[in-house]
């Protein structure tokens, strides 16, 4: 579904978005009582905009999305299970895998002539990924229980204002400057293993430390109308990366 409309009359409009897959809602049905079945993905976007003044507009915008798949099954729902043993003996199985986004951004445009304006926006990302699986099993006295889940990803935090400058109709001038900050977590991993006399193994473990890193940059560029059939693309890019308790870099480049 999509609605979009006015809040403020020539000043402030709205947009929300959102959608969702459906095979597991039809195919559900269809399965066997033991089994439950996840999978499907979804996403939702919403974005309003409003005019402050005559050479200032801000803008907001968000999105959401997700990918799920994941089966769990119960042994004491067959139907050809009888209630002795029901009683007696059950598997419980549960495995989930997914992903997902969230970003957002904020920005605002000024309009300083009508030779020059500016971008200045403000984001924020995130993206996980995770994993997990589960057996439970129960015979007679003796019970085991074995989960297993995992989850990484990266967040990120940035800034960047860039500007556009027409002096005149042969260039177009760029410049601008941007910092991101990246927060990585690549790894982070839990076991569990249980009987019914003890706990076997209850650890928490990561693949590698969670990192920092900081990038930034400047740049600027004009685009030169030389003659009628020659033109140039001129400009100097300056980058710097950072990685925290690491060395950094900075590199620079002529467009």
């Amino acid at each position: 579904f999509t609605f979009e409309g006015p809040i403020i009359k020539d000043r402030t409009s709205f947009l929300i978005a959102a959608r969702r897959t459906y095979v597991d809602l039809i195919v559900g049905p269809f399965l066997p009582p033991s089994t439950d079945l996840r999978f499907y993905f979804y996403d939702f976007n919403a974005k309003i905009n409003h005019k402050i003044s005559k050479n200032d507009r801000i803008y907001l915008s968000a999105y959401m999305g997700n990918d799920v798949f994941g089966v769990d099954y119960d042994s004491s729902q067959e139907d050809n299970k009888d209630n002795n043993d029901n009683a007696e003996e059950r598997d419980l199985l549960n495995f989930g895998l997914g992903f997902g986004n969230i970003t957002s951004t904020l920005r605002w445009n000024h309009l300083f002539s009508d030779k020059m304006f500016s971008n200045t926006t403000l984001t924020y990302s995130r993206y996980s990924f995770y994993t997990d699986f589960g057996l439970s099993s129960d015979y007679f006295e003796e019970n085991i229980d074995f989960n297993y889940r995992y989850l990484a990803g990266i967040e990120d935090l940035g800034f960047k204002i860039d500007f556009d400058y027409t002096p005149g109709p042969n260039h177009d001038i760029k410049f601008g400057t941007s910092y991101t900050h990246h927060h990585f977590f690549p790894g982070d991993s839990e076991l569990k293993i249980d009987t019914n006399s003890n706990t076997l193994i209850d650890t928490t473990f990561s693949f590698s430390d969670k990192i920092d890193a900081h990038e930034l940059f400047l740049y600027i560029e004009d685009n030169v109308k030389i003659t009628n059939k020659l033109k140039a693309n001129i400009g100097l890019h300056l980058g710097y990366y950072s990685i925290a308790n690491n060395t950094s870099s900075i590199n620079t480049g002529l467009i």
